[in-house]
């Protein structure tokens, strides 16, 4: 279960990140990781980081998509 102190701790990491694409980075991290606090932070504040994970953060994603740190999703298993 999900505590106060975590979504705390997680607003209080991305109020204190200053560029908008390493805010991305993080909340790209975060729902890899613990979807539960992604989504709960996404739905508690919306309006802060909507921005973040959507445009205009998303476009200047796509634009240097390259250049980001790769998080492999699945691994092939051979037959």
């Amino acid at each position: 279960m999900m505590t106060i102190i975590a979504e705390n701790a997680a607003m209080e990491t991305v109020r204190g990140i200053e560029k908008e694409l390493d805010k991305y980075l993080y909340m790209r991290q975060l729902h890899h990781e613990n979807p539960n606090l992604y989504y709960k932070l996404l739905i508690n504040n919306a309006q802060e980081l909507v921005t973040v994970v959507y445009a205009p953060t998303v476009g200047q994603v796509y634009m240097d998509y390259s250049k980001l740190p790769n998080c492999p999703r699945s691994k092939l298993v051979p037959s």
